[in-house]
């Protein structure tokens, strides 16, 4: 039987810079969520959102495609957006697809 993915978030806001820390699994099931944990920590003046991938312990293609995508609006929107993964199957998965480079992992 499968289990469906859940994401939980909980966003810290150190002066202009954000750090969404995410919990769970990042597939096509969770990217509202993950949506709506970026368009929270957007806020008025937001300079740098941080996605710490740390706590997450799976994400799919589609995840990734999400967050380079979530990546290229923060650029138009004026903001940087980058994400933090510890060595495992997540950072890897950044890695493996070269996303590491551009989203400075």
């Amino acid at each position: 039987m499968e289990t469906e993915e859940t994401l939980e978030y909980e966003i810290e806001h150190d002066g202009d810079d954000a750090r969404v820390i995410l919990t769970g699994g990042v597939d096509l099931g969770t990217l509202d969520d993950l949506r709506a944990a970026i368009r929270e920590a957007a806020t008025d003046g937001t300079t740098c959102i941080r996605l710490d991938f740390r706590a997450v312990d799976f994400i799919d293609s589609t995840g990734l495609s999400s967050v380079l995508g979530f990546h290229n609006d923060a650029s138009r929107n004026g903001y940087e957006l980058s994400v933090i993964a510890d060595d495992g199957p997540v950072r890897r998965a950044f890695e493996l697809t070269g996303l590491a480079h551009v989203l400075a992992v």
